[in-house]
């Protein structure tokens, strides 16, 4: 491996030991040490890195004149950046161009870190501190903070304000932007009114980049993912850029091609795939990241299954009861090469149950078999998926896999991890751990809140985590998090998991030291301890803390508080909630909170006032819009801000005006203002699934395939996406196309209402194509899935019925049923043995089994099938009074008469001397005589009367 990708391998791996010899340059593999040790400001006190930046006489002198205003714009201070990063190239123009990339890409991502340490993960950096050698960095962070904050406000999304060192983030993304070579910017003032396609190809996003670039992209891909997640609401560009410059050529350049196999190759992959999993979920693109996270899987080894065994949960159970279950076991060799380089830290404070009952963890006793059918519940959206790696990046083999897989039984347990102890189950490497909390995340925000079952599966993964030793600080933290938003929700384990979260959130800082409920922990001390002191150049605490943070969903600090703030308000915790989003200063969020309590007056106050110091902030004017459900408010967002969500909610106002506004419903303007909203942001699902439906009820039908369409390529495990697309593609008469779509329409239906609709199109569309195999494949479902219906002539489609047996009798009989081929047998058995369970009391339907059975050379069940055919009819209770009734009797009497006839002297059932009715002319006297009696009262001299008396005439002749 040549020294250059070493070099940025270990820099994308955060590694803490570079050993490059003599080839590599010294100053920037110090640096990238230095930033993987989490010592950041150490990076800036570098000899080459105090001459280019932090003791650099006209940088100093550029930001002097600034910093001698008594106030900055936000215009200002992006001026500023962008002529520090210009005079920062200029002092490297001796260099080549490799180092020099190199040099500005370790600036870009120092700034990145401590952005992350001061917002994300803590402990806070003492910037105040005057005994820290920080050079011009102390000025950049004396401008204006909020000329900042506003700088990184696009989109219509404000970032928070309350933000610690905003300047930093601005750095990082334009020297990134920068040394990647973009033309634009995310910060600038025409990133809101440019196009994505636009925007994105003025990125230099390179198909086939070297070793920096591949680098560089990575790390401008980290920054925009950071980027989009201060801020108050989601920008679509934001996260498609982290998509669009997470190629898999960046990876494929880095590896090593001399040893492919190694286990920083290894590591890499798994890197990529899980990042890529989390710039998708971000973006809301699921069927990405399942397929990133399988690969990730396969590149690790790492072995899960999900499967149940009998637990104790508490402290006087005998007998253990059924729970759910993780077993996982990491590869040896990428488990002992990736723990080698990991980092420990101080773990965040798992605070115990201390309860009388409930143990603190569950005691497992044994796995042993399974019950098949309390493991049959699966979530809509985990479905099986397939996946191949390029060449160049590992293995070529397909496979299918689940998100989560599951062994109902003993015998799919992988010997490996059937041979594991439940209760003491080995150390996972770092990134399988990251793999399990992605599959959790993803599995809870994609699956119903209030199923039991998801749940048990959710808390089984979180366990395999929680219960391990050794687990990063940032894993084992994001674990603690999940548990508790599980535990929270349950009245055993609410107090425990409220008070874990309060303690996550005073562990990143959140709160002042006067104000915290828990002690500080050594972390911050040791931290503390190490950036004073000039010499000491070890791994400090924060460095665990960052390590693994790019491979899971990014939330900054307030974040959390937000969301403890969030759980609070849906246990009643009303004051407390509302106490949070004060001290956070977020009045958009706290006027929600009195909005849903009712106190809209309140809610419209701090709107108000909001607003009138922020009059740029869109979010702010567009919720306003939605208390007072104003029409003017949302546009004024739009305006000022193109705030999709505003225009969402135009669309949906005209779609169904409140009764109040004295309007009628308006589609054609609810359609423009979607359409509006999606220009915006056209990842968004519910927004493309209501305009498919509003194009579906104007008619629409180009704009109703187009939007589903849409829906499927976002999320492909939607049944009612699928089954939309297919009705506005048949409207469209492509039969073809619909009838794909509603093959996944079906493949991914569960729900018994949903299927029987689309089942019925499917049936349709296949009859149009005249695939009558499908036909059958359809009529056989929509039987049992109406097999509760009281009407059989609401359970069979009679006519489509009638074409199959059409279809089936065109055909010779084979002989005997062991030659009949798929669709004879499968057709026997739909009108022979399932369709006579639901037809008692439909003559038509027991005629068209006789049709069969007599094709099948069974005399004697088609003359027993037309003797039910008449009582069918004759038991009509309307049969002395209607005569359409009347005459369907006669016609099954003259039917059941000419089967007597025809069939009755026929070889019986049992073979030798038996006939089929030997009696048969007697039967058939009673039979007319039967229903004579029946009618003489209401129709006799009628037309069906003078039939009858014709058969009687015949048969005693």
């Amino acid at each position: 491996m040549s020294a250059l990708r070493l070099i940025h391998s270990s820099f994308i791996r955060l590694n803490t030991e570079l050993n490059v010899g003599d080839e590599g340059p010294n100053e920037q593999t110090q640096a990238i040490s230095l930033i993987g040790k989490g010592q950041y400001l150490k990076v800036l006190n570098l000899p080459l890195f105090r001459k280019i930046f932090t003791d650099n006489s006209e940088i100093k002198h550029i930001i002097a004149t600034y910093t001698q205003k008594s106030s900055v714009s936000a215009i200002e201070v992006l001026d500023l950046v962008n002529h520090v990063i210009i005079q920062l190239s200029k002092n490297l123009e001796s260099f080549s161009p490799e180092i020099v990339k190199t040099t500005v890409l370790i600036l870009g991502v120092v700034f990145l870190q401590l952005f992350l340490q001061e917002n994300f993960t803590g402990p806070s950096v003492p910037f105040e501190d005057e005994r820290l050698a920080l050079g011009i960095v102390r000025d950049l962070l004396k401008l204006h903070k909020e000329a900042s904050t506003h700088i990184l406000s696009v989109g219509g999304e404000t970032a928070y304000e309350l933000m610690e060192s905003p300047i930093l983030l601005v750095l990082s993304v334009r020297i990134l932007e920068e040394v990647s070579g973009s033309t634009v910017s995310v910060l600038s003032k025409d990133f809101i009114n440019m196009d994505s396609e636009t925007f994105v190809s003025k990125c230099n996003i390179v198909t086939n980049p070297d070793v920096v670039h591949s680098s560089v992209q990575w790390w401008k891909s980290r920054a925009y993912m950071v980027f989009a997640s201060v801020l108050t609401g989601e920008v679509f560009l934001l996260t498609l850029l982290p998509i669009k410059l997470l190629t898999p050529s960046i990876v494929s350049t880095l590896i090593d091609l001399d040893n492919k196999n190694s286990p920083e190759n290894q590591e890499l992959l798994v890197l990529y795939q899980l990042e890529s999993a989390s710039v998708n979920f971000s973006a809301g693109v699921d069927n990405s990241v399942k397929d990133a996270l399988a690969k990730a899987k396969t590149a690790s080894g790492l072995q899960l299954i999900l499967t149940g065994c009998k637990a104790k949960r508490t402290k006087f159970q005998q007998t253990g009861n059924h729970t759910l279950l993780v077993l996982a076991k990491s590869q040896d060799e990428f488990l002992r090469s990736t723990t080698s380089d990991d980092l420990s830290c101080e773990s965040p404070e798992e605070l115990q149950l201390n309860d009388e009952v409930l143990l603190e963890r569950p005691y497992y006793e044994s796995l042993e078999e399974k019950n098949t059918q309390e493991s049959e519940e699966k979530d809509s959206k985990r479905v099986k998926i397939d996946f191949s790696f390029e060449p160049t990046l590992g293995s070529e083999e397909d496979s299918e896999v689940k998100l989560l897989p599951v062994a109902l039984n003993d015998d799919e347990i992988p010997p490996v991890l059937k041979s594991l102890d439940p209760n003491n189950q080995p150390q996972l490497a770092s990134l399988d751990m990251a793999q399990l909390l992605m599959r959790l995340v993803f599995i809870r925000e994609n699956t119903p809140s209030s199923s039991a079952m998801v749940e048990s599966e959710l808390m089984a993964l979180v366990q395999r985590i929680t219960n391990s030793k050794n687990v990063n600080w940032t894993i084992f933290s994001k674990s603690l998090w999940e548990r508790s938003l599980l535990e929270a929700s349950k009245a055993k384990t609410i107090e425990r998991g409220v008070l874990q979260m309060q303690v996550l959130v005073e562990d990143l800082g959140m709160n002042s030291v006067k104000t915290r409920t828990f002690s500080q922990s050594g972390d911050e001390q040791k931290f503390l301890q190490a950036l004073s002191d000039p010499d000491n150049f070890e791994v400090t605490p924060n460095a665990a803390r960052l390590k693994y943070i790019y491979q899971l969903p990014l939330a900054p600090r307030w974040a959390l508080d937000s969301l403890l703030a969030e759980k609070l308000m849906s246990i009643g915790v009303i004051k407390s909630a509302l106490q949070i989003y004060e001290r956070l200063n977020l009045s958009v969020d706290a006027a929600l909170c009195y909005a849903i309590t009712g106190d809209e007056a309140q809610a419209e106050k701090i709107l108000v006032e909001r607003i009138s110091a922020h009059p740029s902030d869109a979010r702010a004017i567009s919720v306003l819009g939605d208390v007072k459900q104003s029409p003017e408010l949302w546009l004024k967002s739009w305006e000022v801000g193109k705030y999709s969500k505003a225009k969402v909610s135009l669309g949906k106002y005209y779609y169904q005006p409140p009764k109040k506004s004295g309007l009628t419903k308006d589609l054609p303007a609810a359609i423009g203002h979607i359409f509006d909203a999606l220009t915006r942001n056209p990842v968004d699902f519910e927004t493309w699934f209501f305009y498919g439906c509003m194009g579906i009820e104007s008619f629409n039908w180009n704009l109703a395939a187009e939007a589903f369409t849409r829906c499927v390529s976002i999320d492909n495990s939607s049944p009612q996406s699928w089954s939309n697309l297919a009705s506005a593609l048949i409207k469209l008469d492509k039969n073809k196309e619909a009838f794909s779509a509603l093959k996944s329409a079906i493949r991914t239906s569960h729900d018994k209402k949903v299927s029987s609709k689309i089942w019925d199109n499917f049936l349709i569309v296949a009859a149009k194509l005249n695939d009558w195999t499908s036909v059958l494949l359809a009529s056989r479902e929509l039987l049992t899935l109406r097999s509760s219906s009281k009407s059989s002539e609401e359970i069979v489609d009679l006519p489509v019925v009638e074409k199959l047996v059409q279809v089936l009798l065109e055909s010779p009989y084979p002989g005997s049923e062991e030659s009949m081929d798929y669709f004879q047998k499968s057709c026997v058995d739909f009108i022979c043995n399932m369709l006579p369970q639901v037809i008692n009391n439909s003559d038509r339907s027991w005629r068209i089994v006789s049709r069969v059975e007599l094709w099948r050379k069974r005399p004697w069940m088609a003359l027993e099938c037309n003797e039910k055919a008449y009582r069918a009819a004759v038991n009509n209770p309307e049969l002395e009074f209607n005569e359409t009734a009347w005459k369907t009797a006669v016609d099954a009497c003259s039917d059941l008469v000419a089967a007597f006839e025809s069939l009755g002297e026929l070889p019986g059932k049992h073979g030798a001397d038996d006939l089929v009715c030997k009696d048969w002319k007697y039967k058939a006297k009673m039979t007319v005589r039967s229903l004579m009696s029946k009618g003489k009262s209401a129709w006799e001299d009628s037309e069906g009367w003078n039939v009858l008396q014709e058969l009687k005439n015949s048969l005693m002749s």
